[in-house]
């Protein structure tokens, strides 16, 4: 009788270990370690939401340990069509601001990938003067990793 109420006492501790363990495993593998950093760029005095594409990000955990986040997201091409263009004048003034001052890098995006890299002074890039539809790639690079972040205009 000792022998099978000790037999269930282990049982029952062994269960309660493992349902413990495997529940600490799965919160910590579904956490994130992306920081939300607020993305917006400014035309025309309103702001506008970036769409948050692919990322690498690194966290160190002490011991020589680091752990990556890294995403394999549809590129801006691909993002495109599902984002809504935002129509403006042709050449006005777009200002991208991104949360912890990251360096930026803008590039115009076309059907064959990237077209060729806008040059940004203090955050800011003149609109092309044709009409048309444009889709712009932002590159913002931190210490910990880099963020891709796409948007479109569409100029009248």
């Amino acid at each position: 009788m000792k022998l099978i109420k000790r037999h269930h006492i282990f049982i029952v501790l062994l269960s309660l270990v493992m349902v413990g363990c495997s529940s600490s495993a799965t919160n910590e593998k579904s956490e994130s370690i992306l920081p939300d950093f607020k993305a917006q760029f400014q035309l025309g005095g309103e702001l506008y939401d970036l769409e948050r594409g692919g990322y690498k990000w690194e966290k160190k955990l002490g011991f020589g340990k680091t752990m990556v986040e890294q995403t394999d997201h549809a590129s801006p091409l691909q993002m495109a069509p599902h984002i809504d263009p935002i129509s403006s004048n042709p050449k006005q003034e777009v200002t991208i601001h991104i949360e912890n001052t990251p360096t930026l890098t803008l590039y115009l995006v076309n059907a064959g990938g990237l077209d060729r890299e806008v040059s940004l002074q203090d955050n800011k890039f003149t609109l092309p003067d044709s009409p048309g539809k444009y889709i712009y790639e932002v590159r913002a690079t931190w210490v910990e990793g880099e963020i891709s972040y796409t948007f479109v205009v569409l100029i009248q």
